[in-house]
């Protein structure tokens, strides 16, 4: 069920349900529960924003197996090159990895593939995407570089959200108020904002500039 693996995955990066919130759009907690009691279902618009909040893919949400063609297994030739591009032994590979040889031995013949997790630890051994180890992109991405494509996709997806918030009536009013009180009351007030940020996780230093 797609709850259980969201409240795993949540729990295994040590995020509130209140963070996780507010990550993808909700605004209390509560949406965030029912959907991991199986209460309520997670609507497909959101699917990439969970994937991306909780690090994953939205195949490991929705427990699909990660599609590789088995008459030319990408992932096999991927790890044989980039095993060999380091000039290690399979032995070498899985002991790092805390696994058998035969295990690595399986994946390089195609005979066996690996789960999402254990996906995940080999791309970070290698220092590359899990979209290059399944061919889905031809160049190896470091992890510098994906976390320069991830900061620029959230930098969009910022733009566009404060964007909307300019064309909300209720956000305007609000500014128009805080502009109109004396700069007591609005250092309470951001001292206010800052507590409840900082209780669910926000570094409020980087916001009010400190």
């Amino acid at each position: 069920m797609i709850g259980e693996k969201i409240k795993q995955r949540r729990e295994e990066l040590e995020m509130s349900q209140m963070q996780l919130a507010i990550k993808t759009g909700y605004t209390s907690r509560s949406s965030i529960n029912k959907i991991e009691l199986g209460v309520n279902d997670v609507p497909r618009k959101k699917l990439s924003l969970f994937a991306e909040a909780l690090k994953v893919n939205i195949d490991y949400l929705l427990e699909i197996d990660i599609p590789m063609d088995i008459e030319d297994n990408i992932f096999k030739i991927k790890l044989k090159e980039l095993r060999e591009k380091k000039d290690i032994s399979q032995y070498k590979l899985a002991a790092d990895l805390h696994l058998s040889q035969s295990t690595i031995g399986n994946w390089e013949a195609g005979k066996r593939e690996p789960n999402f997790k254990t996906l995940k630890c080999i791309a970070d051994y290698f220092d590359v995407s899990i979209d290059y180890l399944l061919g889905r992109d031809s160049k190896i991405m470091t992890k510098n570089e994906m976390q320069q494509r991830f900061n620029y996709e959230l930098s969009e997806k910022f733009a566009h959200e404060y964007a909307n918030l300019l064309e909300d009536k209720h956000f305007i009013d609000t500014v128009k108020l805080y502009n109109a009180i004396n700069s007591n009351l609005r250092a309470m007030c951001l001292s206010y904002i800052a507590a409840i940020l900082g209780n669910i996780g926000v570094d409020t230093n980087k916001i009010l500039g400190y």
